[in-house]
């Protein structure tokens, strides 16, 4: 929509190329921040998909082959054996059930995130994670205000500007907020206290926003509000890296020293008890 309606206007106006080399900045700078929040979270996923693929092969695995040797023993395992021994027995017998609940319960999630209230339910929660709502919030923002600062350096007017940088922002939450707010503006409010209101954009960008209004200087504001939330971006993800790795590198460790506890606590119970008798 937001190529279409630029490429319209720079037809009419004789200033396509100039338009379409706006567009191809805007969208450089938009898959540039994309790209920066997906590649700061690949390594903590691999990391959670690793320990979850270390637990499977323990408990259908590992687990029963040693199952039989535990048995052998004669002696009381201790209470974390104990504790895996029921669960792998259980993951076992009942992963028939399990796959169904998972299937059925992501195939639910997948319909309600498809309806409306669905998807604003869905980021919602996504803005109000720890660590990563911060982020969510920045880059539906810098969205909102590079596309919005896009259009209007293209010569589209400010309420249709503003209505279709609402529609790109890629968030249904923000997006619902801002066609409030292009509402408000359409009867005569201050583009900047209308988007304060949402409580959505960040302060410093209603600030940069304010001043742009009344000086006439709204879409350098925009831009500048852009560069400083794209620093932000940057900022929050190195900062969520550095806190994550360790704590995924932490509970991966204390999966294997469980996992080796489990097995090993039983094999010298018995040798302790052995000598004793």
């Amino acid at each position: 929509a937001v190529l279409g309606d630029m490429r319209e206007l720079g037809e009419r106006s004789g200033e396509l190329p100039s338009v379409l080399k706006r567009y191809i900045a805007y969208t450089r700078s938009v898959l540039t921040t994309r790209k920066k929040v997906v590649g700061a979270l690949i390594y903590p996923m691999i990391l959670l998909c690793v320990s979850v693929a270390l637990i499977a092969l323990m408990v259908f695995y590992v687990i029963p082959s040693f199952s039989g040797l535990f048995t052998d023993l004669g002696t009381d395992l201790p209470f974390i054996t104990q504790v895996m021994m029921d669960s792998a027995m259980f993951f076992q017998s009942q992963w028939k059930l399990i796959a169904a609940l998972v299937v059925g319960g992501g195939g639910s999630f997948v319909v309600w995130y498809r309806s409306p209230n669905g998807r604003v339910g869905f980021d919602r929660l996504k803005m109000r994670l720890p660590i990563l709502g911060d982020i969510f919030r920045d880059y539906a923002q810098n969205r909102f205000t590079r596309t919005f600062s896009t259009l209007l350096a293209g010569g589209i007017p400010l309420v249709t500007s503003l209505e279709l940088a609402a529609r790109a922002v890629g968030n249904a939450v923000l997006e619902m907020e801002l066609m409030g707010v292009t509402v408000k503006v359409r009867e005569g409010q201050s583009l900047w206290e209308s988007l304060e209101r949402t409580g959505y954009i960040s302060e410093m960008a209603i600030e940069m926003i304010k001043v742009g209004e009344s000086t006439g200087a709204l879409v350098e504001m925009l831009d500048n509000a852009s560069e400083f939330s794209e620093e932000e971006i940057d900022y929050k993800l190195s900062k969520m890296v550095t806190l994550i790795e360790p704590v995924m590198l932490i509970f991966m460790a204390l999966v294997v020293i469980g996992m080796l506890l489990a097995f090993y606590l039983p094999l010298i119970r018995a040798a302790g008890s052995s000598k004793g008798t």
